[in-house]
Parts: C-alpha cells; sequence; structure tokens
C-alpha cells in the first residue's frame, strides 16, 4: 500500500482502509504519506 493508494480509495468514496499490512512494510511514516497524499 501506498499513500496514494489510500488517498484514491478515500475520493471515491470509501469510509475506511486497511492499512496493517501497509504499516508492518513501510512504519509509522505511511501515515504521513498518506495525509500528504489526501492534500493534495
Amino acid at each position: 500500500m501506498e499513500g496514494g493508494d489510500a488517498a484514491e480509495k478515500i475520493r471515491l468514496g470509501t469510509t475506511a482502509v486497511q492499512v496493517y499490512s501497509g504499516l508492518i512494510y513501510k512504519g509509522p511514516a505511511l501515515v504521513k504519506e498518506c495525509l500528504k497524499a489526501l492534500a493534495r
């Protein structure tokens, strides 16, 4: 999972995204990446 993937799904109308696997591989930086992608 990339931050842009989560942002795209949220923009398309989903109310939640699963990021556990992404956190395992990318660590807490994934949350910041998601927020940056949403801000664009």
